[in-house]
Order: structure tokens, then sequence, then C-alpha cells
């Protein structure tokens, strides 16, 4: 695994992580007592959403380490899915279709 695989498999798990934890806090907020109930679906869905990155994430972190034909396909799958996700996502997702799965041929 070269150097930019590493970091982006890395930097892809913390994104799986900031993705739960915010998750958590959206459905924390829509059960907020304070919150009216005709805006609690717009916060579930938000957390819908942010399932469904996750769901992706995860899906794309297992191929790669399990399959790496079907995980680089997964991978340049998730990097254009990644641009929705601002700021962060939008960062990896163009870092991964720069810089990732680019193999170097061999010199010799």
């Amino acid at each position: 695994m070269n150097r930019h695989n590493r970091i982006y498999t890395i930097l892809l798990i913390v994104l799986a992580f900031w993705e739960v934890l915010s998750i958590i806090s959206v459905i924390f907020v829509s059960h907020s007592p304070t919150m009216e109930q005709q805006s609690r679906w717009a916060m579930q869905m938000v957390a819908c959403l942010e399932a469904a990155f996750l769901v992706a994430m995860v899906t794309t972190l297992i191929l790669r380490g399990v399959a790496p034909g079907a995980g680089r396909i997964a991978t340049k799958a998730l990097n254009i899915i990644l641009l929705l996700l601002l700021p962060l996502g939008t960062a990896l997702g163009i870092y991964g279709l720069l810089k990732v799965d680019k193999d170097i041929a061999p010199t010799g």
C-alpha cells in the first residue's frame, strides 16, 4: 500500500467516525423537547442522508481491504459521491480522485 492509499484510508476512517458522531447529534437534536413537531422530519432526513454516506464509506473500506480490484471501483464511485459532502468530504473526494490508487509503473 503506497503512502497516498494509506493516508486516504485513514482519512476515510476519520470521516466515517465523524459521520457517526454527526448522526448521533442530529438524532438527539431531533428528539429535543423544544423542537417543533413539523421540523423533526428535516432532522430525520439529514440523519438518513448521513447514514447513507456512512454505509458507502464502510462498504468501500471493507472492499479496499478484502477485494482490492472491487475496492478501486468502489473508491472511485465513493470519491465522486463525497464531492457532495461539504467541506471535508469534498476535500477527501478530490484527494481520492487525484492521488489514490494511482500505480506507479516500475522502472527498469
